[in-house]
């Protein structure tokens, strides 16, 4: 017999008793903190993991590096400096005639 034909035969009473067949339980999603959990850890795990894989530079050649780069600042800035000189006398040279 049928599903419908069950029901149609049931007096009313009856129909509030009857259970309808479980259907199968959903699997509940983790909530969002064990999922963003997950996600933190799975990333930590990657970023050490990859850190590994890097060729760190040594003591020596970032010293060299440092020095480098504050010495390339301070040359640039000095350009800067006589070039808005330069520019700056030459307009106060143009207004004032």
């Amino acid at each position: 017999m049928s599903e419908s034909t069950k029901s149609d035969k049931l007096s009313a009473p009856e129909l509030k008793s009857a259970k309808p067949e479980k259907k199968e339980e959903k699997k509940k999603k983790p909530g969002f903190f064990a999922r963003v959990g997950g996600w933190f850890k799975r990333w930590w795990k990657e970023l050490r993991s990859e850190a590994k894989k890097v060729t760190w530079p040594s003591f020596k050649t970032v010293v060299n590096n440092t020095l480098l780069v504050l010495a390339m600042v301070l040359v640039l800035g000095g350009l800067i400096v006589l070039v808005d000189f330069a520019l700056k006398s030459g307009l106060s040279l143009i207004i004032n005639g």
